[in-house]
């Protein structure tokens, strides 16, 4: 009866763990992107010279693979701690000041993240009812805004993880 109750420190971890995981995962996915719109271009622009037969949608086609391997690089770059930071006011601070400002700019932080990936959601519905498809290839449009809104629900979940462990480094220093 004991193991199914998880400690809070445990959920954590293994909350970390997967969403770490799907970051690897997202990473992978984002190097497939952008080596495929690579591949594509230069089979277009092979096939201009050589065949003079382009590729017909090449815009939709990389805009899409680009795109989707910016969004999908969100959360690793979140998880390397990789975004331009300010720290230089932050360390003038007292640690009282830092950890509240932390605080309130981890929650507008979290909140823009989170509204964004809600309003991506909202716009795949939108796509989906609407029918909504590219100018040239006329494909439809709502696969690549629901994937998007994935990329930025899994970009929350990153900064989410490293907000919460930003206290567990503060308890430890406390302690001390």
């Amino acid at each position: 009866m004991r193991h199914l109750f998880i400690k809070g420190e445990d959920l954590v971890r293994k909350f970390r763990s997967v969403v770490f995981k799907a970051c690897d995962i997202f990473n992978v996915l984002a190097c497939i992107c952008i080596f495929l719109s690579m591949m594509v271009v230069v089979v277009h622009v092979a096939g201009r010279v050589f065949f003079r037969s382009p590729i017909f949608g090449l815009v939709d086609i990389v805009g899409f693979a680009f795109g989707l391997s910016c969004v999908f690089a969100f959360c690793v770059t979140e998880k390397n701690n990789g975004h331009v930071k300010l720290d230089f006011f932050m360390e003038r601070l007292a640690p009282t000041g830092k950890k509240i400002l932390h605080v309130i700019l981890g929650v507008m932080y979290l909140g823009m993240i989170a509204i964004i990936a809600h309003q991506f959601y909202r716009y795949t519905a939108t796509t989906f009812n609407n029918r909504t498809v590219t100018w040239i290839i006329r494909l439809p449009l709502y696969p690549v805004v629901f994937l998007t809104a994935v990329g930025f629900t899994l970009y929350f979940l990153t900064a989410l993880v490293n907000f919460l462990s930003f206290f567990e480094t503060s308890e430890k220093e406390d302690a001390i």
